[in-house]
């Protein structure tokens, strides 16, 4: 990948590499890569993007047999609930 991509860039191809882990069962693979686009991903923008990554992160720890961490399932964004806070 070129070094002169963007961040958002960064974030969609670290969010690729780790849906092509997971789909290869390489579950720590794919749930490292995914955090990485979690952390490259813009903070205040692309909510749908943020909340899709989040979703396939849980579902991959989930798969590695851990318990995801409380703050990627309750974190709010721009007034839209997520995956656990819409549960009660």
């Amino acid at each position: 990948f070129p070094d002169t991509a963007t961040n958002n860039q960064w974030a969609r191809f670290l969010y690729y590499l780790g849906r092509i882990k997971a789909a290869q069962l390489e579950y720590s693979e794919a749930h490292k890569h995914l955090v990485q686009a979690m952390r490259k991903a813009p903070q205040q923008s692309a909510v749908g993007f943020r909340q899709t990554v989040q979703k396939l992160a849980i579902v991959v720890e989930l798969l590695l047999g851990d318990i995801p961490e409380m703050k990627f399932c309750r974190l709010r964004v721009v007034g839209k609930l997520t995956l656990a806070e819409s549960d009660p």
